[in-house]
């Protein structure tokens, strides 16, 4: 029970000064901890069955009790953009159609979630000023990044913080922090209180268990080996913050896969989607594709309308195919 309530206490942010006897058992035992990051690595090729998926949650878990977490904060009056694809000239009216989903029969498995178990994408604004519609649209909308559709209309939401929102830093890799130099400020002095705190090696090994899954989360992979393996580690987040530190959590922050690690992502659970975020305003952008440049042409094609009691109406567009 000792190391239990140890860990209980161990600070998500920058302090580890006062865990000294958490970071020399670390440091001491560093094998073993290679060797449940070991074992997650092994399974990225394997089969996503139940026993794989335990397996690679169980051995974030261990790992969890030794490895403090980088806490950071989404603040208020600030937004998140959402989007989702309109198919078969489908036009939405509701916040419920344009939100995370609810039915667990209608859940597939993303990147950071299992079959049936729902969370709330949207895009962030980073200090590189990417466009934060292009990054939620290619995010919502594969074929868009694969060229594969020649005219896609998009919904895209703009969602108001209305509190902070406490979530787990996962950007640690250059790709990203290289243009977001906020972000790279308080990676950097987190990663600086670890390499005081720990020995060399077990730094080491620290800095490369961050930057993989970094990575790993901005990864496209032909079959999407990787989602088992990072909605295991989202999942053991979220159970070791809200049942072993009883720690607020909303969610996550990742680098975009969609934009080559280039913007910013969040993952959200949906208590703290319908709690804590609230659907501002509503637009549309149409994504033309330029054959012959392999490009799309991107542009709003209705009015940005506002939301009341979840509830909005789109206004001056036009269907691309109007005759229907």
């Amino acid at each position: 029970m000792e190391k239990v309530d140890l860990v209980k206490k161990m600070a998500l942010s920058s302090d580890f000064s006062e865990h000294n006897r958490i970071i020399e058992y670390f440091n001491q035992n560093l094998d073993r901890f290679i060797n449940y990051f070991q074992a997650i690595k092994e399974l990225l090729y394997k089969p996503a069955t139940d026993d794989n998926y335990n397996q690679v949650f169980q051995n974030f878990i261990k790992l969890f009790d030794y490895i403090p977490l980088m806490a950071t904060k989404l603040y208020q009056d600030k937004y998140i953009v959402r989007a989702r694809p309109n198919y078969n000239c489908q036009v939405f009216s509701k916040l419920s159609e344009i939100s995370h989903k609810s039915d667990p029969n209608e859940i597939y498995a993303g990147r950071f979630n299992a079959p049936g178990i729902s969370i709330f994408y949207g895009a962030l604004q980073a200090d590189n000023q990417l466009d934060l519609s292009l990054t939620s649209c290619l995010e919502s909308c594969k074929p868009l990044t694969s060229f594969s559709v020649e005219i896609q209309d998009m919904t895209i939401g703009l969602w108001r913080i209305k509190e902070v929102l406490p979530v787990v830093n996962l950007c640690f890799d250059e790709q990203h922090l290289y243009t977001n130099n906020i972000l790279k400020v308080a990676a950097d002095q987190y990663l600086h209180q670890l390499e005081i705190n720990y020995s060399k090696k077990a730094f080491s090994f620290l800095y490369e268990f961050f930057n993989y899954f970094s990575c790993l989360s901005r990864t496209n992979m032909k079959n999407n080996e990787c989602y088992y393996i990072l909605s295991a580690l989202f999942a053991a987040i979220r159970y070791y913050q809200q049942n072993i530190r009883n720690a607020p959590f909303a969610g996550i922050i990742y680098p975009s896969s969609a934009t080559e690690g280039f913007g910013l992502n969040t993952g959200l659970i949906p208590l703290a989607v319908n709690n804590i975020l609230e659907l501002d305003k509503v637009g549309m952008y149409r994504f033309i594709l330029d054959k012959q440049n392999s490009i799309y042409n991107a542009r709003p094609c209705c009015d940005l309308v506002d939301v009341t009691n979840g509830e909005f109406q789109i206004t001056n567009y036009t269907s691309i195919y109007p005759n229907l």
